[in-house]
């Protein structure tokens, strides 16, 4: 098992404390029956003393593709959806999209001090627990938009301008995304028609479609 610095410090943390509680157990074995008050007491005490170091120790050096991404499953899907529908990558943007590391490390990702929950995508900083911006604009993705994409109902900016990405916009956006204020997805190679549902987004101030095959 490999560690990043954090959970190699939690690491070294925890055989210290192992080592510490050894030499204080030998300590208490060595000394004469009358001169130790509650013996067991004080045993037991270190016990639960190091069994609590070794549990937070042990919290911290999990990797983090173990936690789960509480209250943010949906979210998580969504973009692996929209990964999976990008048949081309060639600056390698998405690479990182994967189970192998938690979504908190993903190329681009920003989630809460508190919480493993995203809340922006690069470069923008969003104040929400919820993934309220994606820009993954001038990346030369090639592919399309899947439908989950609007599950992301608490998307408020959607830039995907200047790529390569074809076939036409999930008709219901704009019933799905109910907070969208921005969308630019210029550059492209979308067809079909414009989705009337934009209409029904009361919310959106820029919308920015041109420069695609319509």
């Amino acid at each position: 098992m490999s560690f990043t610095q954090p959970y190699l410090l939690a690491y070294v943390n925890l055989i210290k404390s192992m080592h510490i509680l050894s030499t204080a157990v030998q300590q208490m074995q060595g000394l004469d029956s009358h001169k130790r008050k509650y013996p067991k007491m004080r045993a037991v005490g270190i016990k639960k003393h190091f069994l609590s170091l070794f549990l937070i120790s042990l919290a911290l050096i999990i990797p983090e593709s173990t936690v789960a991404f509480s209250g943010n499953e949906t979210d998580l899907q969504a973009l692996l959806s929209f990964k999976y529908q990008i048949v081309d990558d060639p600056l390698g943007v998405l690479e990182s999209w994967n189970n192998s590391i938690h979504v908190c490390l993903w190329y681009g990702i920003t989630c809460g001090r508190l919480h493993k929950r995203v809340t922006s995508l690069k470069p923008f900083i969003s104040t929400s627990g919820r993934l309220k911006l994606l820009n993954l604009g001038q990346n030369a993705l090639e592919g399309s938009i899947p439908e989950t994409l609007g599950q992301i109902d608490k998307l408020v900016v959607l830039e995907l301008f200047s790529n390569k990405l074809s076939g036409s916009i999930p008709s219901d956006f704009g019933l799905t995304l109910p907070n969208l204020q921005k969308i630019q997805l210029s550059n492209n190679r979308f067809t079909g028609s414009i989705p009337v549902s934009l209409s029904n987004a009361s919310k959106l101030q820029v919308i920015d479609l041109q420069f695609n095959p319509f």
